[in-house]
């Protein structure tokens, strides 16, 4: 299984609904083929319907929130018992930029491997949370590509992989979440904020080891 969805919001879809999958790459990453172990890209499209919404033709921007988990075996006195999804730092399984692009606006985030850097950069319209586990970015409306009045934006990352010295051990699912909210003015306080606007969405990509000559 390369990619998964969730399909049961109206207003938001991160990826595709009901339809071939809006996303540009595949959603799988073989590290047993990578030429690139320093980061697969993988190019995701999410789409935003705030139209029900009163007064949203009048938006100053659209916050969104980016985050990562990993597939984790949950087990009690040394026996799986179950899984879940657990936060991880996107710093430590991402490697080059986070890029989000909408019409004429292009957020992009550098991710350093060097200790600190990452959080203590200074972009505008960005924020960095202090765990690292969490990118937040505005994107101004005027600038974002439209359609009927909704917003299509493009994600981009890169997921670190297998190498040649075997070094990456992380292989799993891992769950990327987005979550969209519009705003009315640029402060991003709850009195700007249009009320249920705020949405979230996932999609999962397989980070494995498969040797395709054993697919039939």
């Amino acid at each position: 299984m390369y990619y998964s969805v969730k399909n049961d919001l109206d207003i938001f879809d991160y990826d595709g609904d009901d339809e071939m999958s809006q996303n540009h790459s595949r959603l799988g990453i073989n590290a047993l083929r990578s030429s690139r172990p320093e980061g697969m890209t993988i190019i995701t499209a999410a789409k935003y319907n705030p139209t029900s919404l009163s007064g949203y033709a009048n938006a100053d921007h659209i916050r969104l929130t980016f985050s990562l988990s990993k597939k984790t075996d949950v087990k009690t006195a040394g026996v799986i018992t179950g899984v879940e999804y657990q936060s991880v730092n996107l710093d430590e399984k991402l490697s080059g930029a986070i890029v989000f692009r909408s019409g004429t606006c292009t957020k992009t985030i550098p991710i350093s491997p060097s200790e600190g850097t990452f959080t203590s950069q200074s972009i505008p319209g960005v924020t960095i949370a202090s765990d690292r586990k969490t990118v937040t970015v505005d994107m101004p409306s005027s600038l974002c590509e439209k359609e009927d009045g909704i917003y299509t934006v493009n994600i981009e990352f890169d997921a670190i992989t297998g190498s040649e010295d075997n070094s990456f051990t992380d292989y799993a699912n891992y769950r990327v979440d987005l979550t969209t909210e519009l705003y009315k003015a640029a402060e991003n306080t709850d009195v700007n904020k249009y009320p249920n606007s705020g949405v979230s969405d996932w999609l999962i990509y397989t980070n494995a080891k498969v040797i395709t000559s054993f697919i039939k």
